[in-house]
């Protein structure tokens, strides 16, 4: 099992690699900084753009912009065998963040609105017994300028912020479609 799990991250690894070069070299890429908060909280928008159970939610810092993140698990994380590494399946948006934010639920109220959404995702990942995760999927959505995004890869990486696991930190690529 361990076997199975190193070749499976060095595989990752390489392929993550593999359409990281070329769309680097080629420009055109969003590249930011996330940090978001274990919530797991159902929206009570029954047209929420996702599963309707919020596990994760944040911002993601574009450098002259900064948007809201909200991750909708499709599936729990699931233990891989004895090893301690954790492996799980979600979607997540990106979506406009509220002009004011003076109320704290106002963020949440922004990921659980569908026209707020600038982008969709599907994911999968892994997070390491160290706190340290990773993941990679296709961009299916894009809103105005996000629309070269569609067809498209991301990769994040990242590690837990405070012991609890409550928190969390990662640097974010994300690849327009068509790049080869």
């Amino acid at each position: 099992m361990k076997r199975k799990l190193a070749v499976l991250l060095a595989v990752f690894a390489l392929a993550t690699a593999a359409f990281a070069m070329p769309a680097a070299s080629a420009g055109g890429h969003l590249q930011g900084e996330m940090d978001i908060t274990l919530i797991l909280e159902e929206c009570p928008n029954p047209n929420a753009p996702g599963s309707g159970v919020v596990s994760w939610l944040g911002t993601v810092d574009l450098g002259k912009h900064k948007v809201g993140i909200a991750f909708w698990t499709t599936n729990p994380p699931v233990e891989v065998g004895d090893t301690g590494f954790a492996y799980w399946e979600d979607t997540w948006t990106l979506f406009r963040l509220p002009r004011f934010m003076w109320h704290p639920d106002a963020m949440f109220w922004a990921a659980c609105t569908p026209w707020r959404v600038l982008m969709d995702a599907d994911e999968a990942g892994i997070v390491a017994p160290s706190g340290i995760g990773y993941a990679a999927g296709d961009i299916t959505y894009g809103k105005k300028h996000f629309e070269k995004y569609v067809g498209g890869h991301f990769f994040w990486y990242g590690e837990y912020t405070n012991p609890e696991g409550t928190e969390f930190a990662a640097d974010l690529w994300v690849f327009p479609g068509g790049m080869q």
